[in-house]
Protein backbone atom coordinates (compact mmCIF):
# COMPACT_ATOMS: atom_id res chain seq x y z
CA UNK A 1 0.00 0.00 0.00
CA UNK A 2 1.85 3.59 -0.85
CA UNK A 3 0.35 5.44 2.15
CA UNK A 4 2.71 2.86 3.96
CA UNK A 5 5.94 4.43 2.58
CA UNK A 6 7.80 1.00 2.13
CA UNK A 7 10.51 0.33 0.09
CA UNK A 8 9.09 -3.60 -0.57
CA UNK A 9 5.88 -3.58 -2.08
CA UNK A 10 3.78 -6.42 -3.40
CA UNK A 11 1.78 -5.08 -6.48
CA UNK A 12 -1.29 -7.51 -6.77
CA UNK A 13 -4.00 -6.34 -9.15
CA UNK A 14 -7.25 -7.79 -9.06
CA UNK A 15 -9.37 -5.04 -11.26
CA UNK A 16 -10.98 -2.10 -10.96
CA UNK A 17 -14.26 -3.11 -10.31
CA UNK A 18 -16.60 -2.35 -7.34
CA UNK A 19 -17.89 -4.75 -4.67
CA UNK A 20 -21.15 -6.07 -6.11
CA UNK A 21 -19.73 -6.69 -9.60
CA UNK A 22 -16.95 -8.73 -8.33
CA UNK A 23 -19.77 -10.81 -6.76
CA UNK A 24 -21.55 -10.86 -9.64
CA UNK A 25 -18.51 -12.06 -11.59
CA UNK A 26 -17.45 -14.53 -9.09
CA UNK A 27 -20.72 -16.57 -9.79
CA UNK A 28 -20.52 -16.30 -13.64
CA UNK A 29 -17.18 -17.76 -13.50
CA UNK A 30 -17.58 -20.29 -10.28
CA UNK A 31 -21.09 -20.91 -10.08
CA UNK A 32 -21.52 -19.57 -6.39
CA UNK A 33 -25.01 -19.70 -4.48
CA UNK A 34 -26.05 -18.19 -1.29
CA UNK A 35 -29.36 -16.13 -0.44
CA UNK A 36 -30.38 -12.84 -1.93
CA UNK A 37 -28.77 -10.00 -4.01
CA UNK A 38 -32.18 -8.03 -5.19
CA UNK A 39 -31.92 -6.60 -8.39
CA UNK A 40 -32.98 -2.68 -7.16
CA UNK A 41 -29.70 -2.41 -5.51
CA UNK A 42 -28.20 -1.92 -8.69
CA UNK A 43 -29.45 1.04 -9.69
CA UNK A 44 -29.14 2.20 -6.16
CA UNK A 45 -25.45 1.77 -6.76
CA UNK A 46 -25.08 2.65 -9.93
CA UNK A 47 -24.86 -0.80 -11.17
CA UNK A 48 -26.50 -1.29 -14.83
CA UNK A 49 -22.88 -0.84 -16.81
CA UNK A 50 -22.54 -4.75 -14.94
CA UNK A 51 -25.10 -6.35 -17.70
CA UNK A 52 -23.66 -4.89 -21.03
CA UNK A 53 -20.78 -7.44 -20.86
CA UNK A 54 -21.83 -10.49 -20.47
CA UNK A 55 -25.19 -12.06 -20.47
CA UNK A 56 -27.06 -12.61 -17.37
CA UNK A 57 -30.88 -11.74 -16.58
CA UNK A 58 -31.07 -8.98 -13.10
CA UNK A 59 -34.25 -11.10 -12.35
CA UNK A 60 -31.69 -14.23 -11.75
CA UNK A 61 -30.08 -13.05 -9.28
CA UNK A 62 -32.56 -13.38 -7.12
CA UNK A 63 -32.42 -15.57 -4.52
CA UNK A 64 -28.84 -15.98 -5.42
CA UNK A 65 -25.84 -14.14 -4.07
CA UNK A 66 -21.93 -15.23 -4.46
CA UNK A 67 -19.31 -14.24 -2.25
CA UNK A 68 -16.15 -11.48 -3.50
CA UNK A 69 -13.43 -12.23 -4.80
CA UNK A 70 -10.96 -11.04 -2.21
CA UNK A 71 -11.35 -10.80 1.81
CA UNK A 72 -9.00 -9.73 4.38
CA UNK A 73 -8.47 -10.87 8.40
CA UNK A 74 -6.72 -9.85 11.32
CA UNK A 75 -5.95 -11.44 14.69
CA UNK A 76 -5.38 -8.66 17.78
CA UNK A 77 -3.09 -9.41 19.93
CA UNK A 78 -3.04 -7.40 23.35
CA UNK A 79 -0.38 -6.04 25.87
CA UNK A 80 -1.96 -8.89 28.39
CA UNK A 81 -0.97 -11.56 25.25
CA UNK A 82 -4.36 -12.85 25.16
CA UNK A 83 -6.14 -13.84 21.39
CA UNK A 84 -9.29 -11.85 20.22
CA UNK A 85 -11.47 -14.43 18.64
CA UNK A 86 -15.05 -14.00 16.51
CA UNK A 87 -18.08 -16.41 16.54
CA UNK A 88 -19.85 -15.39 13.84
CA UNK A 89 -23.61 -14.97 14.59
CA UNK A 90 -26.01 -12.60 12.46
CA UNK A 91 -24.34 -13.07 9.25
CA UNK A 92 -25.25 -15.10 5.66
CA UNK A 93 -21.68 -16.62 5.29
CA UNK A 94 -20.44 -19.38 7.45
CA UNK A 95 -22.57 -19.04 10.79
CA UNK A 96 -21.38 -20.31 13.83
CA UNK A 97 -18.07 -20.83 13.01
CA UNK A 98 -14.84 -19.17 14.58
CA UNK A 99 -12.75 -16.74 12.66
CA UNK A 100 -10.61 -13.53 13.10
CA UNK A 101 -10.76 -11.01 15.25
CA UNK A 102 -12.43 -8.61 12.67
CA UNK A 103 -12.57 -9.71 9.42
CA UNK A 104 -14.32 -8.22 5.85
CA UNK A 105 -14.72 -8.38 1.99
CA UNK A 106 -12.16 -6.35 0.25
CA UNK A 107 -13.55 -3.16 -1.63
CA UNK A 108 -12.77 -0.77 -4.40
CA UNK A 109 -15.33 1.12 -2.88
CA UNK A 110 -16.90 1.41 -0.01
CA UNK A 111 -20.38 3.15 0.87
CA UNK A 112 -20.15 5.06 4.27
CA UNK A 113 -23.29 7.91 5.53
CA UNK A 114 -21.87 10.82 7.19
CA UNK A 115 -23.72 11.27 10.64
CA UNK A 116 -23.87 14.96 10.65
CA UNK A 117 -26.32 15.18 7.69
CA UNK A 118 -27.36 11.47 7.07
CA UNK A 119 -26.03 11.76 3.56
CA UNK A 120 -24.18 8.54 1.91
CA UNK A 121 -21.64 8.70 -0.63
CA UNK A 122 -18.87 5.79 -2.20
CA UNK A 123 -15.19 6.15 -0.87
CA UNK A 124 -12.43 4.87 -3.02
CA UNK A 125 -11.22 2.23 -0.95
CA UNK A 126 -8.89 -0.45 -3.33
CA UNK A 127 -6.51 -1.46 -0.86
CA UNK A 128 -6.61 -4.58 1.99
CA UNK A 129 -4.86 -2.61 4.12
CA UNK A 130 -7.52 0.55 4.54
CA UNK A 131 -10.40 -2.33 4.75
CA UNK A 132 -9.31 -4.57 7.13
CA UNK A 133 -8.53 -0.58 9.30
CA UNK A 134 -12.47 0.15 8.28
CA UNK A 135 -13.50 -3.55 9.50
CA UNK A 136 -11.29 -3.82 12.69
CA UNK A 137 -13.22 -0.28 13.87
CA UNK A 138 -16.56 -1.47 12.95
CA UNK A 139 -16.18 -4.99 14.47
CA UNK A 140 -14.36 -4.62 17.58
CA UNK A 141 -14.54 -0.28 18.20
CA UNK A 142 -10.77 -0.67 18.14
CA UNK A 143 -9.45 2.05 16.06
CA UNK A 144 -5.61 1.80 14.08
CA UNK A 145 -3.36 3.72 11.91
CA UNK A 146 -2.89 1.49 8.91
CA UNK A 147 1.20 1.37 9.99
CA UNK A 148 -0.56 -0.83 12.81
CA UNK A 149 -1.06 -3.77 10.64
CA UNK A 150 1.19 -6.19 9.28
CA UNK A 151 0.27 -8.24 6.50
CA UNK A 152 2.14 -11.63 6.83
CA UNK A 153 0.37 -14.38 4.66
CA UNK A 154 -1.69 -14.43 1.25
CA UNK A 155 -3.52 -17.43 0.29
CA UNK A 156 -6.19 -18.47 -1.71
CA UNK A 157 -8.82 -20.24 -0.18
CA UNK A 158 -10.47 -22.51 -2.54
CA UNK A 159 -13.08 -23.07 -0.75
CA UNK A 160 -15.13 -20.01 -1.40
CA UNK A 161 -12.44 -18.89 -4.51
CA UNK A 162 -11.35 -16.08 -2.80
CA UNK A 163 -7.86 -14.30 -2.22
CA UNK A 164 -7.71 -14.18 1.58
CA UNK A 165 -4.93 -11.37 3.19
CA UNK A 166 -4.20 -12.02 6.95
CA UNK A 167 -2.86 -9.34 9.09
CA UNK A 168 -2.35 -9.38 12.71
CA UNK A 169 -1.83 -5.89 15.22
CA UNK A 170 -0.59 -5.86 18.50
CA UNK A 171 -3.03 -3.16 20.14
CA UNK A 172 -2.11 -1.11 23.14
CA UNK A 173 -4.90 -2.45 25.37
CA UNK A 174 -5.51 -5.50 27.70
CA UNK A 175 -8.53 -7.98 26.49
CA UNK A 176 -10.61 -6.33 28.63
CA UNK A 177 -10.11 -3.09 27.58
CA UNK A 178 -10.79 -4.44 23.87
CA UNK A 179 -14.26 -6.51 24.97
CA UNK A 180 -15.35 -3.56 26.56
CA UNK A 181 -14.79 -1.34 23.56
CA UNK A 182 -16.61 -4.21 21.24
CA UNK A 183 -19.61 -3.96 22.93
CA UNK A 184 -19.98 -0.24 23.66
CA UNK A 185 -18.08 1.20 20.55
CA UNK A 186 -18.45 -1.38 17.95
CA UNK A 187 -20.54 -0.16 14.95
CA UNK A 188 -21.38 -4.37 13.85
CA UNK A 189 -21.07 -6.06 16.84
CA UNK A 190 -24.51 -7.79 16.18
CA UNK A 191 -22.78 -9.81 13.02
CA UNK A 192 -20.52 -11.93 16.23
CA UNK A 193 -19.52 -11.99 19.60
CA UNK A 194 -15.84 -11.32 20.39
CA UNK A 195 -14.34 -13.27 23.36
CA UNK A 196 -10.78 -13.42 24.23
CA UNK A 197 -7.58 -16.51 24.59
CA UNK A 198 -4.45 -17.15 26.12
CA UNK A 199 -2.11 -16.76 23.05
CA UNK A 200 0.23 -19.80 23.68
CA UNK A 201 0.21 -22.96 22.22
CA UNK A 202 -1.85 -25.01 23.87
CA UNK A 203 -4.49 -22.38 24.08
CA UNK A 204 -4.78 -21.86 20.42
CA UNK A 205 -4.49 -25.75 19.30
CA UNK A 206 -7.39 -26.56 21.88
CA UNK A 207 -9.05 -24.35 20.27
CA UNK A 208 -8.86 -25.34 16.49
CA UNK A 209 -8.87 -29.27 17.66
CA UNK A 210 -12.29 -28.46 19.59
CA UNK A 211 -14.17 -25.74 17.38
CA UNK A 212 -14.96 -25.06 13.83
CA UNK A 213 -13.11 -21.85 12.17
CA UNK A 214 -13.11 -20.67 8.61
CA UNK A 215 -10.68 -22.52 6.75
CA UNK A 216 -8.21 -19.36 6.19
CA UNK A 217 -8.49 -18.28 9.43
CA UNK A 218 -7.21 -21.50 10.60
CA UNK A 219 -4.48 -21.61 8.24
CA UNK A 220 -3.17 -18.13 9.12
CA UNK A 221 -3.32 -18.80 12.83
CA UNK A 222 -0.86 -21.88 12.10
CA UNK A 223 1.00 -19.27 10.74
CA UNK A 224 1.19 -16.19 12.80
CA UNK A 225 1.79 -18.90 15.89
CA UNK A 226 5.23 -19.92 13.50
CA UNK A 227 5.85 -16.31 13.27
CA UNK A 228 5.37 -15.91 16.55
CA UNK A 229 7.45 -18.60 17.73
CA UNK A 230 4.75 -20.41 20.02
Amino acid sequence: DPRLGHVDKIHMVFGSIDFFTSRILTKEFFGLHAPALQPGQLSEFGMEHVFEHFPVDPEELSPSLIWPMCGCGMWMITTDNMLLVSKRTNVIELPGNLGYSAAGSCEYYHWSRDQRNGKTSRQLEASPFATIQRETLEETGISLSIKDFTLFEVGVELSRCIVQFSFYADVPYTAKQVIRKYLTEAKSRREQQLFAIPFQREAVFGLLEEYELEPGAVYSLIQLMQKRRL
